[in-house]
């Protein structure tokens, strides 16, 4: 799927496939803040785990501004989507082969008290503003 973008581009499919193909990428993105989140924290150690958050943060509004306007760059010079596409596929590619390296560290487990309704109702009227 990584690289299916680029092959209808190349091929000059049907321009409903691409979107097709673009719709099950980006609805697989969704999962990818959770997951990316969840990644973080397995990987990083405590100690450093909020810088690494901050670092993360910056980079996600960074390349939220930067990686549109390079493709756009990108589709101008090379007069096509095929390459931005192979690229984005590469990259892709590259991130899950470096993900593989990860060594798994063991958490501890926290234990949380019985989620119950009485802590529900806690939560609602802190939030009410009633709690003063």
């Amino acid at each position: 799927m990584l690289f299916c973008p680029a092959l209808l581009s190349y091929r000059r499919g049907a321009l409903y496939l691409i979107y097709g193909c673009l719709a099950v990428m980006g609805g697989a993105a969704a999962f990818n803040g959770p997951a990316s989140s969840a990644l973080v924290a397995q990987v990083i150690p405590e100690r450093v785990y909020e810088n690494a958050m901050t670092w993360r943060s910056s980079i996600i509004q960074l390349s939220s501004v930067l990686g549109p306007a390079a493709g756009g760059l990108l589709i101008n010079m090379l007069h096509g989507a095929m390459w931005v596409y192979a690229v984005n596929g590469g990259a892709a590619l590259v991130f899950r082969v470096d993900c593989c390296q990860f060594g798994k560290r063991t958490q501890q487990k926290r234990v949380a008290g019985g989620r119950t309704l009485r802590s529900l109702l806690e939560g609602l009227h802190f939030f009410s503003g009633r709690h003063r």
